[in-house]
């Protein structure tokens, strides 16, 4: 399934990727995942590290810890796919600022 062809920046195509396999293990509309990415990818803001691109990442990285530790397999699919939702939205509208500064 590739979803970046409707989304259009590079954190998105990444996001899509990633977020297209962990939903793989339940049934979701590849259109009803693309507007979902692309109203969360408008929501962070253009920050130099808290952004999509950011998402994209710890969502692999959380995908890649749940398959090479073998825990992603005593988890149910609406567990799996919690995950990588809270791994997409974990930074939406976080200013890239510390708690001190804000």
């Amino acid at each position: 399934m590739r979803l970046s062809a409707s989304l259009p920046s590079p954190g998105t195509a990444s996001l899509s990727a990633a977020a297209a396999a962990a939903a793989a293990c339940i049934t979701v509309r590849e259109e009803t995942l693309a507007q979902f990415l692309s109203v969360v990818e408008r929501t962070y803001l253009p920050n130099p590290y808290h952004n999509s691109t950011h998402a994209a990442d710890v969502l692999i990285t959380s995908q890649q810890l749940l398959r090479g530790s073998g825990f992603g397999q005593t988890l149910t699919p609406l567990e799996i796919l919690s995950l990588a939702v809270s791994c997409v939205v974990h930074d939406v509208g976080h200013p890239g600022t510390s708690n001190a500064f804000q």
